[in-house]
């Protein structure tokens, strides 16, 4: 899903203490939270807890309800958000985008013997068939 972010910040979530982003966004009702890159341990590490709580009660068959309720909560209250602002032609390989946007001078400048038009080509290729909705060359 494509968001367009209204604003955001630097906070430690209210709830869980862990550094994060908090994300405004005009197409979703309330902010959501995104983990900082120096914050993924922690949030791993109690997310982890969480999970092992709850598992390990439903397989003692204890009352679990509260633990995985919890769990569930911590789930819903982070978002992955994935930032792609560049990435090389090979690493693009299999995916698709809406819209791509091709800078194929670094091509042009390491393949300039004749024998590397071909590869080239299929480079080029490769970059354009990625977008699904347009594409911009630079």
């Amino acid at each position: 899903m494509e968001l367009t972010i209204d604003s955001a910040r630097e906070v430690r979530h209210p709830r869980w203490g862990i550094k994060c982003y908090e994300i405004r966004c005009s197409q979703l009702d309330g902010k959501i939270y995104s983990v900082t890159e120096d914050q993924s341990k922690p949030y791993l590490r109690t997310k982890t807890s969480l999970q092992r709580e709850y598992k390990m009660r439903q397989r003692k068959k204890l009352s679990y309800y509260k633990e995985r309720q919890t769990f569930k909560e911590f789930e819903r209250e982070f978002v992955d958000l994935k930032h792609c602002y560049a990435m090389t032609i090979h690493k693009s390989q299999g995916s698709t985008y809406k819209y791509a946007f091709v800078n194929d001078s670094p091509l042009r400048v390491a393949l300039r013997a004749r024998h590397e038009l071909k590869y080239r080509g299929r480079m080029l290729y490769v970059a354009f068939s990625r977008a699904s909705h347009g594409i911009y060359a630079l």
